[in-house]
């Protein structure tokens, strides 16, 4: 018996090649995808630097009980911030994805920091990526929560950075 493939007439040996060609290249892809979901790491082609902040599950719990925190993973760039004057952060902050997609996609915010003389922040959303209260419901899942995240890390990397007072636009 003769397959059309593409409008070509082929016997059983080519149409089981083609099979055989194309099973092996899905299970390549396969393999390849499970070994980066086990091992969670990639290279970057910028030059970031991983790091965790504690943010507070329930932004708008005024019970007083104690706080329950989980780690959200952000990355940093510091390599064009000005040691000498005052300097700007470009925030990029995450959304319905991992953020390294995002940081593989972004680089004109590396141009710009280059220009501008300023640090770079990718911060992951909540519920995405690395990112993920040990809650089992979705319920702290919105933008309230988000943005309260992106806040208090904001907060955060003025600390660590020692930005004075809020001068340093974000």
């Amino acid at each position: 018996p003769r397959f059309h493939i593409f409008g070509q007439k082929v016997n059983n040996l080519t149409t089981m090649w083609i099979t055989s060609r194309t099973m092996t290249i899905i299970h390549l892809l396969l393999l390849l995808t499970i070994s980066f979901c086990l091992h969670g790491t990639a290279t970057l082609a910028y030059d970031v630097k991983l790091r965790k902040f504690n943010a507070v599950v329930d932004h708008f719990n005024y019970k007083p009980t104690k706080t329950k925190t989980f780690e959200l993973q952000y990355f940093v760039n510091d390599d064009y911030l000005s040691k000498t004057s005052p300097s700007s952060v470009l925030f990029y902050a995450g959304n319905e994805a991992p953020i390294t997609q995002f940081i593989e996609n972004s680089g004109f915010l590396f141009e710009a920091a280059q220009e501008l003389k300023s640090l770079v922040v990718f911060a992951e959303h909540r519920y995405y990526g690395e990112s993920f209260p040990d809650d089992s419901t979705l319920e702290y899942l919105t933008v309230e929560q988000a943005m309260a995240d992106f806040n208090t890390l904001n907060l955060h990397l003025r600390k660590e950075y020692n930005f004075t007072g809020l001068t340093t636009p974000f």
